[in-house]
């Protein structure tokens, strides 16, 4: 059962709470009111004038084709039908399936991208973007789970230092046993008795072949997303195909002008009293390349480009020549990524968490530079996922939850409420990965927790029913 709380103060950044609540000083920074369907039809009606380029939709098919779960039958002519518009989501590739934002992401997709179908008359799909390029990926080789006595345990990936992309990161097998081992060691509540099933399933979620994080992020995901209609798509296969060639050349040629549009709207945000999502030194080309194992932004002083170490350094044609020939080596950096996204696909909207959301207020501006206007921004929802142990040590602290306020009380109760609501002092959306839950509960809790996820943005509290653990 799922339980809205409110306010939002307290539990998420303020720019998101008022975003959510369609506050004017906030929704000034953005392309029209999530909350109307007025809004989404104006957006349909500007992508309907607009061509996007037809390989991606072939581009979408093939990597969908290839994942061991499929959604359900007709997806590939919905794809390929030029009517069809798009909700995107989408989060770097964490270890098994990253935490449970990911899924709360992906969850609101599909569920607005239902509820646009309807509204609009038009095929609407529901794509989750990986960000497979992104290189930062030591924190994602970690993962919170559940254990006995209102425990947490900590799974790692144990894998050599390294500043390789997730899309190129390949998994070694001896750290996917060591990891299995981890987990089947785990005290689990209950005494784990879905978990047998569950870690046979995983077993079955990996590649014969070369396995990457993403891919196995990839997979791990279709497996729990993919009949609910959602499907993924891999930008290092875009780049590889030299689909980002343009965006780049255009990038780099409206560079100065970008830098002049987005500090006009910093220095609004800050003026309003918003701190900025993402610092700016100036000499951005808003690029990234990847060169000799390891991911670098391109930065731009005189006439030069180069890598902030001195790895890298080319001059304007040479770059240009390089991009070209070698389009695989550059990606967008997070605030290029939107308008690539945009440039690709007609995306009615965009499910953004908060800190996705403070960095688009950035961005407004950048639109015009590429002939295009932004998603509507549709926050996704948050859940607190409460167990019946958990409200039992809840009760024996003398603490209800049931209220924003209770649940903001909790981060001052005793060790084992705080680290299974609040883990590390963090919304426990942001640490506990979902397959916890599953060895936990099973698979049962999923397919009940998918079909009631709520349509709506806001904090949840969702409260699982002991009958869900089998």
């Amino acid at each position: 059962m799922f339980k809205r709380i409110a306010p939002l103060d307290g539990i998420y950044p303020p720019f998101f709470s008022r975003y959510v609540e369609q506050e004017a000083g906030v929704v000034a920074f953005f392309n029209g009111n999530y909350r109307e369907g007025e809004s989404y039809r104006r957006r349909a009606f500007f992508l309907q004038g607009r061509s996007f380029p037809s390989e991606v939709r072939e581009l979408l098919v093939e990597i969908n084709a290839a994942l061991p779960v499929q959604p359900p039958p007709g997806w590939a002519e919905k794809v390929r039908d030029r009517r069809t518009l798009f909700v995107i989501t989408g989060q770097q590739p964490g270890l098994l399936a990253g935490p449970l934002l990911v899924l709360y992401k992906a969850l609101a997709a599909v569920r607005l991208a239902r509820r646009l179908e309807l509204l609009l008359q038009v095929p609407v799909q529901p794509l989750f973007w990986m960000a497979s390029e992104d290189h930062n990926v030591q924190p994602l080789l970690h993962s919170s789970m559940l254990a006995g006595e209102g425990r947490v345990a900590r799974l790692s990936l144990n894998l050599p230092p390294h500043h390789l992309p997730a899309g190129k990161l390949e998994l070694e097998q001896e750290a996917l046993a060591d990891l299995f081992a981890q987990l089947e060691g785990l005290d689990l509540p209950g005494g784990g008795v879905h978990q047998e099933r569950v870690m046979e399933w995983l077993r079955t979620t990996i590649s014969p072949g070369k396995e990457t994080l993403s891919s196995w992020f990839m997979r791990i995901m279709s497996h729990l997303c993919a009949a609910l209609g959602l499907i993924f798509f891999d930008p290092l296969a875009a780049a590889a195909r030299g689909l980002y060639i343009p965006l780049l050349l255009r990038a780099l040629e409206s560079r100065g002008e970008m830098h002049r549009v987005i500090a006009l709207a910093e220095e609004a945000l800050v003026a309003r009293g918003f701190p900025l999502q993402v610092k700016r030194r100036g000499q951005e080309t808003f690029i990234m390349i990847t060169w000799g194992e390891k991911r670098y932004p391109l930065l731009l002083e005189r006439d030069y480009y180069y890598t902030p170490g001195g790895e890298l350094s080319l001059s304007r044609e040479e770059l240009f020549q390089l991009i070209v020939a070698r389009p695989a080596l550059f990606s967008p950096n997070v605030l290029l990524r939107p308008l690539f996204q945009d440039s690709l696909f007609p995306s009615l909207a965009y499910v953004a968490g908060p800190a996705e959301l403070a960095y688009f207020a950035q961005l407004k501006g950048l639109y015009a530079f590429f002939n295009l206007e932004p998603s509507l921004l549709f926050p996704r929802p948050g859940v607190t996922l409460l167990e019946p142990a958990l409200l039992e040590l809840a009760g024996r602290s003398g603490l209800g939850l049931e209220t924003a306020e209770d649940l903001l009380e909790a981060r001052r109760g005793p060790e084992p409420l705080r680290e299974k609501l609040w883990p590390r002092s963090r919304l426990q959306e942001r640490a506990f990965n979902p397959v916890a839950y599953l060895l936990v509960y099973g698979f049962p809790f999923w397919e009940k927790f998918s079909l009631e996820f709520p349509g709506e943005p806001g904090h949840y509290l969702y409260f699982i029913k002991t009958e869900e653990g089998g």
